[in-house]
């Protein structure tokens, strides 16, 4: 998410911030952490695909290895 982002997101929530704002990185880190979590419970319905299968749903491997790599790629 991008920064211009996030500060969209505050204003829709009624804060007042912009850049420089003292409330940003609070906000930003707040906003971080849920999508951070919200990833890895994503990744992690396709962790039990591949445990259901036994290991041998190379797909649901896959998406969950991608799902997590997001946070690098955000």
């Amino acid at each position: 998410m991008k920064r211009e982002d996030v500060i969209q997101l505050a204003r829709e929530c009624g804060f007042s911030v912009g850049i420089g704002s003292p409330a940003l990185p609070k906000f930003t880190a707040l906003i971080e952490k849920a999508v951070a979590g919200e990833r890895e419970d994503c990744a992690k319905v396709c962790d039990r695909i591949d445990l259901e299968y036994e290991g041998e749903d190379v797909q649901a491997t896959w998406c969950a290895e991608a799902i997590r790599a997001r946070k690098d790629n955000t």
